[in-house]
């Protein structure tokens, strides 16, 4: 053995060394590409198409979806007879910081439509913030639970073939195409913020 012999062994560690952080380097590289790949996933599989749909509002006039397509509107779930508060209030609190802001809505569709008359919708819309923001729904309890159903998730059972509209502390936001691009539980702690956001992202695009 000569006197290069240790030299040429801390060569090798550290050529060692640097070959093994070049390989945790790559992988966690990798490992963050699928991370983002697995999210941007995530958020497609959330955008879906709200169904075209045919139901009154409180003041009596028909809607379809057609009708708040180029609105950013936040829809939860409600009965006036006092069921899905938490998912109102919440809804207030995001209403309270976007009343002005144009093309921006409200939507509540009822899960008694049966019992939730437009007349009762107008009473109950009236004593919300901003009710010019509001657009509360009703309807053939059927088309009411396809929408419910279909556009925003919400779990539907029938009672002697009459659909049962199961209420939920979650809300969709809508874009100005009609699609659901993200549903919030009202009781996240970030909940206002999360919702914000994705209004404010839904409102900037064309």
């Amino acid at each position: 053995m000569n006197d290069r012999d240790p030299r040429r062994t801390v060569v090798a560690l550290f050529a060692g060394a640097f070959v093994l952080f070049l390989i945790v380097t790559a992988l966690m590289f990798r490992h963050e590409i699928e991370g983002i790949r697995s999210a941007k996933a995530d958020r497609a599989s959330q955008v879906r198409e709200i169904p075209d749909f045919r139901l009154t509002d409180q003041a009596g006039k028909e809607v379809r979806r057609r009708d708040l397509v180029g609105n950013v509107w936040i829809a939860g779930l409600v009965s006036t007879s006092g069921g899905e508060t938490a998912t109102v209030e919440a809804m207030e609190k995001i209403v309270e910081r976007l009343a002005t802001v144009p093309g921006f809505r409200a939507v509540l569709v009822t899960t008694r439509p049966e019992l939730d008359t437009a007349e009762h919708l107008a009473k109950y819309v009236a004593a919300r913030p901003h009710p010019h923001v509001w657009v509360a729904l009703t309807g053939e309890p059927a088309r009411v639970a396809d929408l419910a159903r279909i556009g925003l998730g919400a779990a539907v059972r029938f009672v002697e073939d009459v659909p049962r509209i199961e209420g939920g502390d979650g809300v969709g936001i809508v874009d100005r195409k009609g699609r659901l691009r993200a549903t919030l539980d009202v009781n996240e702690d970030r909940f206002v913020e999360g919702a914000l956001t994705a209004i404010k992202h839904a409102l900037a695009e064309r």
